[in-house]
């Protein structure tokens, strides 16, 4: 085994998850030979547990989650979060009434486990014919509602997401948010942007967790593929990006693995961690 890993913390989508978004045998497998050499794994996504309910059951060892883009962590056993940022109920509530006013545009909050959109927005991403297997996996835990600020009036929120067709009105739709210098913003896909508490990414939510767990950050493993996953390749991880990844996030990478579709993470677990 190369070094003393004793976490493996991986993104999901575009990660873990191949293009078509299944989860490949020799993936589980992988995961399932690091648990049995003492190696558990965290799951680190834009993803709540119930929108990764399909795959709690075959990545190893799961004992914590860092959910919402690092706005939170969850212990997977327990269900008690570790760690919690939320943007401030008069903050969102600004926030999200420029949203409901912005028809073109896929606006998506998230509460907890909840993720709401605007009947608007929905109706537009349908439109275009995008984030179909995307809104499958919300099903168990997607409201729909007439309007996100009415929704949410007095309510913290966790994150949210914006997406436009082209990354100038991406632009142009979050230059306009009140108050973006309280909020921190990082890109999972290109014209997507997670619009978040300023301080909160999954770097932060992760050095959270290596805290609470006594654990050195060379004694962790990391695998992702895109922006928000950059700030978990912390100085002393061991930092793997998948061949599909964000070239910013390949430069940052100590190994680059494979695509998602050649079942990267499963390849660089057994080359790097386990030796086989």
């Amino acid at each position: 085994m190369r070094r003393d890993i004793r976490l493996i913390v991986s993104d999901i989508d575009n990660t873990l998850l191949r293009s078509d978004g299944s989860m490949a045998p020799e993936t589980t497998a992988a995961l399932e030979r690091a648990a049995r050499a003492g190696i558990d794994t965290v799951l680190a996504s834009s993803r709540t547990p119930l929108s990764a309910g399909f795959l709690l059951d075959r990545v190893g060892n799961l004992t914590h989650m860092i959910m919402l883009t690092g706005c939170a962590v969850r212990d997977m056993k327990s269900g008690e979060y570790l760690y919690r940022r939320s943007i401030a109920p008069e903050h969102a509530a600004a926030i999200l009434r420029r949203a409901d006013a912005t028809p073109d545009c896929y606006f998506e909050a998230c509460d907890g486990e909840r993720y709401v959109l605007g009947e608007t927005s929905l109706e537009h991403i349908k439109s275009r014919g995008k984030f179909a297997r995307y809104l499958r996996d919300l099903e168990p835990c997607l409201d729909v509602v007439p309007s996100l600020a009415e929704h949410f009036r007095g309510r913290a929120v966790d994150k949210m997401f914006v997406y436009a067709d082209e990354d100038g009105r991406l632009r142009e739709i979050i230059e306009s948010l009140p108050g973006r210098d309280r909020l921190n913003f990082v890109s999972p896909i290109p014209h997507g942007c997670d619009i978040l508490p300023r301080g909160a990414d999954k770097g932060e939510a992760l050095r959270a967790l290596l805290a609470a767990l006594s654990l050195r950050e060379e004694q962790v493993a990391v695998f992702g593929d895109s922006e928000n996953d950059e700030a978990m390749f912390l100085p002393g991880a061991l930092k793997v990006a998948v061949g599909n990844a964000y070239p910013s996030l390949k430069a940052k990478a100590d190994f680059v693995a494979p695509t998602n579709d050649e079942n990267g993470v499963a390849q660089a677990i057994d080359a790097l961690l386990l030796g086989s």
